[in-house]
């Protein structure tokens, strides 16, 4: 199989096949792409797959500003539904899941997604920016818990019951995973 050789000059193409192989044999390359260059690709692609590409060259480089790039673009509901990658990519990492990010997963995400989101909160891994990010988090949780869509609905429920027992709330003693 021949690898895709990145030249140095601008990590931008319209040939998405070409920017995915360059991704996958970021380890091997001569003169990779930077970490930069590839978070940019990950927060302004519109296509799952390079997307994908980019959070696992991200992973295969290390560093932590490469997890909070992953953190962010989970944030948002259209990356939701094609989460899976991007959380396994953000656990190689070491990386914190944002609790913004966790609910955005809870409420849209697939059903790998919500698992491996569920994943991180279980194993202490989500962050919360600030006191009021995180009651608000806890009422939108809250909310996803009692709402029409069944399958985010037990999610949520899973989610307060894991932050329940995690702070030692009424739920602890039911909460086994």
């Amino acid at each position: 199989m021949a690898t895709a050789q990145y030249d140095g000059g601008s990590f931008a193409s319209s040939d998405e096949d070409r920017m995915i192989a360059l991704l996958r044999d970021v380890r091997d390359a001569a003169a990779p792409p930077s970490v930069e260059e590839i978070a940019r690709v990950l927060a302004t692609t519109l296509s799952f797959r390079l997307r994908n590409a980019a959070a696992l060259a991200l992973a295969d480089l290390g560093g932590r500003e490469g997890s909070e790039w992953i953190g962010a673009v989970l944030g948002r509901p259209d990356v939701a539904p094609q989460s899976g990658t991007l959380l396994f990519a953000l656990d190689e990492l070491g990386g914190r899941l944002p609790f913004e990010s966790l609910v955005n997963i809870v409420r849209h995400g697939s059903f790998e997604g919500r698992s491996e989101a569920l994943n991180l909160l279980d194993a202490g891994r989500v962050a919360s920016a600030d006191p009021a990010a995180h009651r608000r988090a806890l009422e939108d949780l809250a909310s996803i818990a009692v709402g029409a869509d069944h399958a985010a609905a037990e999610v949520a429920r899973e989610a307060l019951a894991i932050l329940s027992a995690a702070s030692g709330g009424p739920d602890a003693s039911e909460h086994r995973r």
